[in-house]
């Protein structure tokens, strides 16, 4: 793992302390172990009837240093992960549309290479995709391109399920 903060977990644990699960049984994979990790953390810390723990909302609302605890802890507990904080893309070295190396920039100043069979892009940005060459836009796509009702400029009032007006629908 190569993240450019001195921590990983992005914005969980930079201080995104809330997810927007309106129907948990539809969540599986790491995401649920998380979630469960946090809920169990959280029980440990609190009577079962207490209002912190309801607050937790069954581990989906969180600390962002107890997601980065929790998170840190899954990692180790694989033993094959290598994690490198302060380390930032830089450039990325592709031979026949595959990515071969990557060069990260230090915290200090200084550059590491990376060499790999795979490489995988889990960020939000798809840096690591754009800088080897693949298609990419900036920006969302307008209302008319895939026909999305909610896509483009809009302004959306989510306790009445309405588009309102000034929306667009404009890339």
């Amino acid at each position: 793992i190569m993240e450019p903060h001195n921590h990983i977990g992005g914005m969980t644990t930079s201080g995104l302390g809330k997810r927007h699960v309106e129907q948990n049984q539809f969540i599986g994979g790491l995401f649920r172990e998380f979630t469960e990790r946090v809920y169990t953390y959280y029980r440990s810390r609190f009577e079962p009837d207490s209002e912190d723990l309801k607050l937790s909302r069954e581990g989906y609302y969180f600390e962002p240093s107890i997601a980065e605890n929790i998170l840190n802890e899954m990692v180790n507990e694989t033993g094959n992960v290598d994690v490198f904080t302060g380390h930032e893309l830089h450039e990325v070295i592709a031979e026949n549309n595959c990515v071969k190396r990557i060069i990260a920039l230090k915290s200090d100043g200084s550059t590491k290479i990376f060499s790999a069979d795979i490489f995988v892009d889990a960020t939000y940005e798809g840096d690591l995709y754009a800088g080897a060459g693949a298609a990419y836009r900036l920006g969302r796509e307008g209302r008319s391109e895939y026909n999305e009702p909610h896509a483009g400029v809009i302004f959306y009032d989510y306790e009445n399920g309405k588009i309102l007006p000034g929306s667009t629908g404009e890339a």
